[in-house]
């Protein structure tokens, strides 16, 4: 593992890396059944900022671009920006069920399902954890893929069934 890659990156790819790496690590942290309250409202808006953060400083980076200047990471950034939005009207008007899922749904498609891509050979964090073998990003991807299919079928068994 490296940290060079990182360090030798631009200015708007470092933010970008420590807002989500920090939208990731508190997840966990506030998408417990027993996180409510006012550690999880505290926590929770903490989150929003760095989901924000990460939305937006990746108008900033071109590295890989499809459609002229934009990839599509960006539209997924459009996404977690309007879900951020989405989610804070939720939960004002007493919808908490519309607030839990939009959350969580940010948190497995904007934060595990963006990030488990950005491990790709050749992609910078990819450099960073597997310097010597690049082919471990898909080995990683494999397995988050299968975490979030595991996800959407327990999300979707009680529509189902």
């Amino acid at each position: 593992m490296s940290i060079n890659p990182i360090l030798d990156a631009s200015c708007a790819i470092k933010v970008h890396t420590l807002a989500a790496s920090f939208a990731l690590t508190l997840g966990p942290f506030i998408f417990t059944p027993k996180a409510r309250g006012k550690l999880h409202k505290t926590l929770g808006y903490i989150w929003i900022f760095a989901m924000a953060t990460t939305a937006i400083s990746s108008f900033f980076i071109h590295s890989f671009q499809l459609f002229w200047v934009f990839s599509p990471i960006h539209f997924l950034s459009i996404f977690v920006l309007f879900g951020l939005c989405r989610a804070f009207w939720f939960i004002r008007n007493g919808n908490v069920t519309g607030h839990a899922r939009t959350m969580l749904g940010m948190y497995w498609y904007g934060v595990i399902a963006a990030g488990i891509f950005t491990l790709l050979p050749g992609r910078m964090l990819n450099r960073a954890f597997f310097p010597e073998t690049p082919w471990l990003g898909y080995v990683v991807i494999a397995f988050g893929s299968l975490l979030i299919i595991r996800h959407i079928r327990r999300q979707t068994a009680g529509l189902i069934g």
